[in-house]
C-alpha cells in the first residue's frame, strides 16, 4: 500500500517485437518502462498520471530531415487525467450522477521529427503531439443484484480529434456519445 494520497503505483518494464502483416521483413523492437500512478485528492477528486518510456529499434530507416536517416528513436507518452463524480439522485436500486473527466490522452514527446516529400513539397511532422479532452456525462446506474449493475448514460466529449501535432493542434469539437455497460463483481 502506497501512502496517502496515493492509492496505487505500478512500474511495468517490458519488451515488444512486431512484424509486418505480410512477414516481409519489416519489424521493430521496443524496450518499455511504464509507470502508473493513481491518487485520491480532497473533495473526492481522482487523479491519474501514467508515463510510458520507450526505445524503438527498426530494421528500416526513417527520414528525419533531407538525407538524414535514423533507425531508432526514444519517445515518451504522458497521460494525465482528473475525475470527479457528482451524485444527483439515489433511491433503492437506482442512482443518477453527473460525471466529469479530462486531461492529456496522451502527450507524446519524440526524439525526432519526421520528414517526407509529398507532391514536390517538403513536409515535417512535429516531434511532439497531444490530445487534450474533457468528457461530461449523465448516467443512471441500476443495481440488478448485489453483484450486477447496469449503467447507461449520455455524454459529450470535447477534444482535438483530427490534428494533434503540438504546433498546429486544431479542429476542437464536441462529440456526442451514448453508452451502456454491465458491471459484474465476483
Amino acid at each position: 500500500m502506497v501512502g496517502a494520497p496515493f492509492t496505487d503505483f505500478k512500474i511495468a518494464p517490458g519488451f515488444r517485437h512486431t512484424m509486418a502483416k505480410d512477414n516481409g521483413g519489416g519489424y521493430s523492437n521496443r524496450a518499455i518502462l511504464n509507470t502508473y500512478t493513481f491518487m485520491k485528492l480532497p473533495l473526492g477528486i481522482g487523479f491519474e498520471n501514467n508515463l510510458y518510456l520507450r526505445q524503438d529499434f527498426y530494421n528500416h530507416d526513417f527520414e528525419k530531415a533531407p538525407n538524414q536517416y535514423e533507425d531508432k528513436e526514444f519517445a515518451v507518452d504522458f497521460e494525465s487525467y482528473i475525475y470527479k463524480s457528482f451524485p444527483l439522485y439515489e433511491m433503492n436500486k437506482v442512482a443518477f450522477s453527473l460525471n466529469f473527466e479530462g486531461g492529456y490522452d496522451p502527450y507524446t514527446f519524440r526524439q525526432y521529427e519526421r520528414y517526407a516529400m509529398k507532391d514536390g513539397v517538403a513536409k515535417y511532422t512535429d516531434k511532439n503531439s497531444y490530445s487534450l479532452y474533457t468528457l461530461v456525462d449523465v448516467s443512471m446506474a441500476y443495481k440488478i443484484t448485489d453483484a450486477v449493475t447496469l449503467t447507461t448514460g449520455i455524454a459529450a466529449e470535447y477534444r482535438n480529434w483530427d490534428i494533434q501535432e503540438e504546433s498546429r493542434a486544431k479542429n476542437w469539437r464536441w462529440q456526442p456519445q451514448a453508452f451502456a455497460m454491465l458491471e459484474t463483481k465476483f
